[in-house]
């Protein structure tokens, strides 16, 4: 069953009624009124929050007219007390006093806001021009108004602190505007009206005259030129743009001086300041709202400047003595900044720079004599370049030093590894095999430490004099491309030409090849010195110095000769046979020493000896050694492992030559010594076909011993002889195989023609046996000349 709608309790009469009804539908009742009531309420507050504005604007228009109404009501009263002509004249004349009085009050009150306001305002401007890099002119116009402003709030009462904070702050922009303005006076590739423009800002910051702003234009032109030529952290040197500075300077101070500038002074008397377009447009200054308030001297003032006290011939007379002095400023500056540089290549560079950048006609530089500057900046940068080719020869000396530490040294070098060492075998291949290579190299070579410090500082010395020369053939190919503003015809071109690019490069040849046969004298002559000492030292056992003083001018030549400085220059240094003589035979005499005291010993042995046992390798008919005695054999091994020990790389065909030559003679003479031990035991143990016993018992009248004794002693001497005579034929050709393996010149080698006679009568060889034996000895060094490699040709 649906339940009964419950009545609105609004709609009730009475409050008896809402207790009609059960007691659950009262207290709903209850509910709804609450809720009714609550939302009256909100509407109330809401009509009543709308209207309360009015309501209180009402209460305060009552209240002003009941004032109102009481104001009138007592001055009705006075007026009827007070109606008579001459006090009410009395009363408004001193009512027009007092508000005379208050206005001034506030205007005075006002003003004094308005001024501080535009100090203020006129700061901030400035700071933000300058930051922006905005127009220098403009903020120099911002200056002035602030510096009148300053003086205006001055001269009432003394400034306070806020009025000369302010000020301390416009001094400091005003600095930072100078030296703005000077930055952009100093730019070459400034615009000339630019630069009027900034003249103009030097003088409203200034108040100079068109004279003090010539001076200083061309005062800030010399200072940057200065700049341009001096090495600091923010760069090098550029005399291209201080060449350029003086040649602007000069033309375009013909362009501004004085007509323009006087022009440009002049536009600015045109207009009081606060009313000129570019200041008018500074919203910050919102002088609009101050322009009432702030002084008349303020609101009218207008710059008046000198502009025509500059004229023509004055400023061309300035002109030609400040081209003249920043000519000269810029020769000393020049001086001032090559006497740092020791680098050849950077004062080539300049020297290309200046001489590519300066005018040669000399048309932009009035009161200048161009071809003497030509000269005098010639002059310096050819000086300043032979100074640096005699400082990188001069630093031989340290190569000198080197090798004077190298050759007097009396250390050991260090061990070199051997070619089949296996530590050099596995070497580091890698990146080409730079490292393996290099190892190789140095074996080969017998490169140690000692050796090592003379190359390398000798090698850095020549790669500085190479540098040099291919500096020096770089300023022979330099094209000079001519100036198109100069004008200069074909003469002038080719006189340019021949100056710079030959002239010049002439001279620094000369300089170069006389400092470098100055050094190569300097070398040749203490390598004399130095040789002669290790030479006549006889108290040194070991090689090592001569070793050294051989491989350090071998390196020396082969890196000399490479470099082609006697088909460059035409010098070089001598290090030929007179300086390596004295130690080829210093060197030979190490290596043959010892080898031929062991020869000598075994060929007396041999000589000695009551056997022959290489007469098993004898060969042919008749019988004929084959191959040399073990004495000799050994010989040769002992020359060249003696040689080898020495240092492979030094054997040279002249040193080897040298070695042969001296070996020769030697082994010549030793040989003789044991021709004549065998000769002297044929001759003791026959004559004339008797023993030496029998001889004797002849000469001495005895009987001959009995027929059994002397046919013994006959067969020990043929014994003898034949032994000999085998001796003798072993010793030639071993006489023979040494002379094929020391031969220095076979045409000339006659020396042992005598020796040779002297075998073959004593031996009876016939012509065929001696040409046999001769070309076997020659045959068997053909087949085993590598074994002594050292010795072979």
């Amino acid at each position: 069953m649906a339940s009964a709608q419950v009545p609105d309790p609004r709609d009730f009469k009475d409050w008896e009624e809402a207790f009609q009804h059960p007691i659950a539908t009262t207290r709903k009742f209850e509910q709804q009124l609450r809720s009714h009531a609550d939302e009256n309420a909100q509407k109330l507050r809401t009509i009543v929050g709308a209207s309360y504005r009015d309501l209180l604007a009402t209460a305060d228009r009552i209240i002003a007219m009941d004032t109102q109404m009481k104001l009138v009501e007592t001055n009705l009263a006075l007026s009827a007390q007070k109606s008579n002509s001459k006090a009410v004249e009395r009363i408004f004349a001193n009512r027009a006093k007092f508000n005379a009085n208050q206005l001034l009050r506030r205007k005075a009150s006002f003003s004094l806001a308005s001024q501080v306001s535009l100090l203020r305002q006129c700061a901030a401007v400035l700071a933000r021009l300058l930051k922006s890099g905005s127009s220098p002119l403009l903020a120099a116009k911002v200056i002035v108004l602030s510096r009148l402003t300053y003086k205006v709030l001055s001269q009432n009462q003394p400034p306070t602190e806020l009025i000369e904070s302010l000020w301390t702050r416009l001094d400091a922009l005003k600095r930072r505007l100078l030296q703005v303005i000077n930055d952009r006076l100093a730019d070459p590739e400034a615009e000339w009206k630019s630069l009027v423009d900034h003249m103009c800002a030097h003088y409203l910051t200034t108040s100079a005259t068109p004279t003090d702003i010539f001076r200083h234009f061309h005062s800030t032109r010399l200072r940057a030129m200065e700049r341009c030529l001096v090495d600091d952290e923010s760069g090098a040197a550029d005399p291209t743009k201080a060449i350029k500075l003086v040649v602007i300077t000069a033309h375009i101070s013909q362009f501004i001086f004085p007509k323009r500038l006087s022009d440009a002074l002049g536009h600015l008397k045109d207009l009081p300041l606060m009313q000129q377009k570019d200041v008018a447009s500074l919203n910050e200054l919102e002088l609009n709202v101050h322009a009432p308030w702030i002084a008349e001297e303020l609101r009218t003032y207008t710059p008046w400047p000198r502009h025509d006290e500059l004229q023509k011939l004055e400023a061309d007379r300035h002109l030609k003595t400040w081209t003249k002095k920043a000519v000269e400023l810029f020769v000393q500056s020049l001086q001032q900044s090559l006497a740092h540089i020791t680098d050849f290549d950077k004062v080539v560079e300049v020297r290309k720079e200046i001489f590519q950048a300066w005018p040669w006609s000399g048309r932009g530089l009035p009161g200048v004599d161009p071809e003497e500057i030509i000269d005098q900046l010639r002059e310096i940068l050819n000086l300043k370049l032979a100074n640096v080719v005699t400082l990188r020869t001069s630093e031989f000396s340290e190569v000198l030093a080197k090798l004077r530490s190298a050759i007097e040294s009396r250390t050991e070098s260090e061990t070199v590894d051997k070619l089949w060492d296996p530590i050099l075998v596995s070497a580091d291949a890698s990146n080409g095999a730079v490292t393996f290579k290099n190892k190789v190299r140095n074996t080969y070579q017998g490169d140690d430490e000692v050796t090592r410090a003379v190359t390398d500082e000798y090698d850095h010395w020549l790669n500085e004099i190479t540098s040099l020369m291919g500096s020096i053939k770089t300023m022979k190919d330099d094209r000079w491309d001519l100036d198109i503003a100069d004008d200069d015809d074909d003469g002038d071109a080719d006189s340019r030409r021949a100056l710079l690019s030959e002239d010049d490069p002439r001279d620094l040849e000369e300089a170069l090849s006389g400092s470098l046969k100055k050094a190569f004298t300097e070398l040749e002559q203490q390598l004399h010195s130095m040789i002669s000492k290790v030479t006549e030292d006889t108290t040194l056992t070991s090689p090592h110095t001569t070793v050294i003083c051989l491989r350090i001018i071998r390196e020396l030549s082969q890196r000399t000769i490479g470099e082609g400085f006697s088909r460059k220059l035409q010098v070089a240094p001598q290090l030929g046979y007179k300086v390596i003589s004295p130690l080829q035979s210093k060197l030979t005499h190490h290596a043959t020493h010892g080898p031929l005291e062991s020869f000598q010993l075994n060929l007396s042995k041999f000589a000695g000896s009551s056997r022959l046992p290489a007469l098993l390798l004898w060969e042919g008919t008749p019988s004929l050694p084959i191959q040399p005695s073990s004495s000799t054999y050994r010989f040769l091994r002992d020359l060249n492992n003696s040689m080898a020990s020495i240092g492979n790389d030094l054997w040279s065909p002249g040193t080897t030559r040298a070695l042969k030559i001296e070996s020769r003679s030697q082994i010549l003479s030793c040989i003789q010594d044991a021709f004549r031990s065998i000769e002297s035991t044929v001759d003791s143990s026959t004559t004339n076909g008797h023993t030496a016993s029998e001889q004797e018992a002849i000469v001495n009248g005895e009987s001959s011993p009995p027929a059994t004794e002397t046919e013994a002693l006959e067969t020990s001497t043929a014994e003898s002889q034949s032994l000999a005579t085998q001796k003798l034929v072993q010793l030639l050709f071993d006489h023979y195989f040494l002379q094929s393996a020391l031969t220095v010149n076979p045409d000339s080698e006659n020396n042992s023609d005598v020796l040779e006679n002297s075998f073959k009568d004593l031996a009876r060889l016939g012509t065929p046996e001696l040409s046999r034996i001769e070309k076997s000895a020659t045959d068997y060094w053909k087949r085993t000349y590598l074994l002594f490699a050292l010795l072979a040709e």
